[in-house]
């Protein structure tokens, strides 16, 4: 578990990202997005941060839920998730693990054909 993942954490939002990111080296660059996408992204992340969740798929439902329910975005959040950057990233899910998530969480996960 990362530090910013403990309920205990003392750590600023800034010090949360540096660690989320030094520890997901693989995440898109925001120089390879449009900004739109950078901008999304970076609220996104900071939600992981904020929740203490990291990127495993049902991290990702968590995060999601909290962007709708627990940011002043509200259903706006959704929007991010329409973008092509976010496409690219879907279309490398496998789709056992959106199933088995979609199971535990009782939920549709979008699926992109590779």
């Amino acid at each position: 578990m990362l530090s910013f993942q403990s309920q205990d954490a003392r750590l600023t939002l800034t010090q949360g990202l540096a660690e989320y990111f030094a520890a997901n080296a693989g995440l898109d660059d925001a120089r390879d997005m449009s900004p739109e996408a950078a901008a999304f992204f970076a609220r996104h992340d900071a939600v992981h941060v904020v929740y203490g969740c990291g990127t495993s798929l049902d991290d990702e439902v968590v995060v999601k839920i909290a962007s709708v329910f627990g940011t002043t975005a509200g259903v706006g959040a959704l929007k991010g998730y329409r973008l092509h950057e976010s496409r690219r990233i879907y279309s490398r899910l496998r789709i056992v693990d959106m199933h088995s998530t979609r199971a535990k969480f009782g939920i549709t996960v979008a699926h992109c054909d590779n």
